[in-house]
């Protein structure tokens, strides 16, 4: 613990019951509040790093059971059958960080990059598509919603691990059993049972199976927002992919939510991934046949394993040489050099260095700032108010009306592209002459 408190920042917006919108003025007014946290010296500062190999690697498919964690590849396809999910093959990928990566503080982790690369174990089964593909491209031709695919090929998609059985990233081996499974001759085989799935965020914040994204009995189609999508640079979109081409996924780090998981995972110690696609396949009895990518594992001989590579930097929240206010890491990471002051603003945006550090922003992009982008009155007296976020960042709305005494709202927080959070209040105000908003950061 060094001194110096840190800051807590607040956003704050201002309601008139009796104008025509809700709104007295437009203003928007950030106040800077005091609050005590404890911070622990990191160990290092230069995270950045490869990993040649993953800790384990496991194909999610339901009818190998435990040796699933032994084969030398791993397929990743798509079952149209209605007894299966419908991304039936799945690659789950596993890191244990250790020692100087972990115990750091999620919000200390400062990442430029994260990537997990791949290589292809069987020639030309399936060809090169690096782009996303609408649900609606999977769908059935006769479906009304269906929409025809307008390039070549199927993408190799990446996202983050979900579990359910009780199990966690700490607790699910390449052993693990798969889950559920149903009697061949039922009409449920695996669907919506494995033990661990391709999740992505919904627009709650929480972690969802996407195993069933393009539909599946019981369950509506609903579109996908992978983490990363494979890429390579060898072949032409549409070309037939060899044997022995790397895919890399570069994890989308601009979206806080992935972001936020990715440090958390840091901190934690597992990194737990996993690569899906909806690549064609048929189940004819007990295989199948079709298109699809096979991916080399760590148990392949000879072969190239799945490979972690990252490029960030840990903050040390007490190195402040000097004595500026801003931790030299943060300083190197965002402007290379120790020159700035924590009331300078280089990237003119309003708000102060010291501002941006309290409220995880970057202060050398204009557009990432902490405010209010929007305020708006609903019909039944309820208030909304939109403001973006960042990675590890918890926060509440509190309204005053007099700017002294000052309470939280029930309310809830959905999540929309671009980290936008929009918070919207669980029940009607109480009419009266006016009312002041602000969104605190935690």
């Amino acid at each position: 613990m060094n001194g110096r408190q840190p800051k807590r920042w607040q956003a704050t917006a201002v309601q008139n019951a009796g104008a025509p919108t809700g709104i007295r003025s437009g203003w928007i007014v950030l106040c800077l509040l005091l609050t005590g946290i404890a911070i622990v010296r990191s160990a290092a500062t230069d995270i950045s790093g490869d990993f040649p190999a993953p800790s384990l690697d496991r194909w999610v498919y339901p009818f190998f059971g435990d040796t699933d964690g032994t084969r030398p590849v791993a397929s990743t396809f798509g079952s149209f059958d209605p007894r299966f999910d419908t991304r039936d093959g799945q690659f789950l990928l596993g890191w244990n960080l250790t020692g100087a990566l972990t115990n750091q503080g999620p919000r200390n982790y400062l990442f430029r990059s994260l990537r997990v690369i791949l290589t292809v174990a069987m020639d030309k089964t399936f060809e090169y598509d690096p782009t996303p593909d609408r649900y609606e491209t999977y769908l059935a031709t006769n479906d009304p919603a269906f929409l025809l695919d307008q390039d070549v090929g199927r993408p190799a998609e990446l996202f983050g691990a979900g579990y359910r059985g009780g199990y966690t990233a700490e607790s699910f081996l390449e052993a693990s059993p798969f889950g559920v499974i149903g009697p061949i001759t039922g009409t449920n085989i695996a669907i919506g049972s494995r033990n661990v799935y391709a999740a992505m965020f919904d627009t709650n914040g929480a972690l969802i199976d996407v195993s069933n994204n393009v539909g599946q009995p019981g369950y509506a189609p609903f579109e996908t927002a992978p983490w990363a999508i494979g890429t390579t640079t060898n072949l032409a979109p549409g070309e037939a992919v060899p044997a022995g081409t790397v895919f890399s996924f570069d994890v989308d780090l601009l979206n806080p939510l992935i972001l936020g998981y990715i440090r958390d995972a840091f901190h934690r110690g597992p990194l737990r991934l996993v690569t899906s696609s909806l690549h064609s396949t048929m189940q004819i009895g007990f295989g199948g046949g079709g298109s699809y990518p096979q991916w080399q594992t760590k148990e392949k001989i000879l072969g190239i394993p799945p490979r972690l590579q990252w490029n960030a930097i840990v903050i040390r929240p007490d190195v402040d040489t000097d004595s500026d206010g801003l931790p030299d890491d943060w300083e190197s990471y965002y402007f290379g050099n120790l020159d700035k002051g924590s009331q300078d603003d280089p990237d003119g945006d309003g708000a102060s260095n010291a501002f941006e550090l309290a409220s995880g922003t970057d202060p050398a992009n204009r557009a990432s700032q902490f405010w209010i982008r929007a305020y708006r009155e609903l019909s039944d007296r309820r208030t909304q108010i939109e403001f973006p976020i960042e990675a590890n960042y918890r926060y509440k709305v509190e309204s005053s009306n007099d700017l002294q005494i000052w309470a939280a709202v029930p309310g809830s927080i959905t999540y929309r592209p671009g980290g936008i959070a929009v918070w919207e209040e669980s029940q009607a105000a109480p009419t009266i002459s006016e009312r002041f908003f602000r969104v605190v950061i935690e």
